[in-house]
């Protein structure tokens, strides 16, 4: 009986914090334009960057193995 108190308990935290976090996440979308190429527009910007970021640190390497 106590396990499944405490599955239930369980289960309603996960409901509720998800809950929450999809309220919060749809309302900051309707504050501002949200448009669904922005989301995939920031994870290209993302990878990009930690391209750009890997790149720089093997060319430094590079340098210092050259020097």
């Amino acid at each position: 009986m106590k396990r499944i108190k405490t599955l239930l308990f369980l289960s309603m935290s996960l409901f509720l914090s998800m809950s929450l976090f999809l309220t919060g996440f749809l309302a900051s979308c309707a504050t501002r334009d949200f448009e669904v190429s922005d989301l995939a527009k920031s994870d290209i910007d993302l990878v990009a960057d930690a391209f750009i970021t890997a790149e720089e640190s093997l060319l430094k390497s590079l340098m210092i193995m050259v020097v």
